[in-house]
């Protein structure tokens, strides 16, 4: 299994949502959508985050993305990784990156 961990600032979170519905990853207007895990830095709501098991083709696409979807590659914070625990790829990426759960939520 492919694990990715997207992670999109909280200004670009409906924006990421709107382009997961158009790849037919989510109902249109879907609550909460697939950026679903809020994430802080220093006790303030900062990003969204997403975990989900992906293939070649979607790595492919954010590695070599459209022009209409390039800005919003830019500000997404990514990582694929093969790997039977997606909890602790999770966590790995939020600690890189100064991020934290706001809550004890599964992702």
């Amino acid at each position: 299994m492919i694990s990715a961990v997207l992670i999109l600032p909280a200004a670009y979170r409906q924006a990421g949502n709107d382009l997961s519905a158009e790849m037919g990853w989510q109902p249109v207007d879907a609550d909460p959508g697939t950026y679903s895990v809020p994430l802080m830095t220093a006790d303030v709501l900062t990003h969204w985050g997403c975990r989900a098991d992906v293939t070649q083709t979607f790595i492919d696409m954010v590695e070599n993305p459209t022009p209409e979807t390039q800005p919003l590659i830019d500000v997404l914070i990514y990582d694929f990784r093969v790997t039977g625990d997606p909890y602790t790829h999770f966590m790995d990426i939020l600690a890189q990156n100064g991020l934290a759960l706001t809550d004890n939520r599964e992702i």
